[in-house]
């Protein structure tokens, strides 16, 4: 058995309580695609502009990216060599913030040149990573949501349950109208979640988007999310998956 089977098999028995959600499932709705480069490891999107932001990971071949929100063209990219690359978003003066999996360390770029501006400290790892009024929801591979201001400094933190267990693996983020939707490593599951309480609301089942998608390997999951305001649509890809897809990703009333 290879290292990516095991890790596979392992995250699958980590997951298996959360197969059963609490809460309604749905199939989200998809409104179109478009090309992905089949090379790029997606660990996060933003969206700012017209354009998508995507931060891709692996040793010795992370990036930062600048593409076309309507036809997936690169506009720009810039390599990140000494690091494995994580989550990206832009923060409330027009930058980018790009996480780091295990330095511990969020880039500061300019959003429109690449150019280092600085950075930002943190502890423990970086996996996701989204604005959010009053700064920024971060995730670490665990249950827990850290919502950090706009000097990325921890504000309070909520952990994610479902049914009384936790629901580790929290990845890739994005917040829209006051709520978090949020992959899980390795699930074809997004969770909608309340930004203000941490309850989960709903589940989106984006299986059928990973079938479309046809990954090469059991390492390319479901991870990348930004929401699109000026459509309220969300955009969506998988790590080396062919294709971007935006969608309608549903509402649900919070309690």
């Amino acid at each position: 058995m290879n290292m990516a089977t095991t890790l596979y098999l392992r995250a699958k028995r980590i997951l298996r309580d959360s197969h059963r959600w609490g809460v309604r499932r749905y199939r989200p709705k998809i409104l179109r695609t478009f090309a992905h480069d089949e090379g790029a490891f997606t660990q996060g999107l933003a969206f700012h502009n017209g354009r998508i932001f995507e931060s891709t990971g692996l040793d010795h071949r992370s990036s930062l990216r600048c593409l076309d929100a309507d036809s997936g063209a690169l506009l720009r990219q810039i390599a990140i060599p000494d690091d494995w690359a994580e989550g990206v978003a832009v923060d409330g003066e027009g930058r980018l913030l790009q996480l780091s999996w295990k330095r511990g360390v969020a880039t500061i770029y300019s959003l429109e040149s690449f150019e280092r501006l600085g950075s930002y400290g943190y502890a423990g790892e970086g996996w996701g990573l989204t604005s959010a009024p009053g700064g920024f929801v971060m995730t670490d591979g665990s249950n827990v949501l850290q919502y950090r201001d706009e000097r990325f400094d921890i504000r309070e933190t909520k952990r994610v349950t479902n049914i009384g267990r936790r629901v580790g693996h929290l990845n890739d983020l994005a917040y829209a109208d006051g709520h978090l939707f949020v992959n899980i490593w390795y699930r074809d599951d997004i969770l909608q979640i309340c930004a203000k309480t941490g309850r989960i609301e709903a589940v989106a089942d984006c299986s059928e988007l990973r079938t479309l998608a046809a990954p090469k390997h059991p390492e390319h999951v479901l991870n990348g999310i930004a929401y699109r305001p000026d459509r309220g649509c969300f955009v969506l890809t998988g790590k080396c998956w062919r294709l971007f897809f935006e969608v309608s990703l549903e509402t649900a009333r919070t309690a």
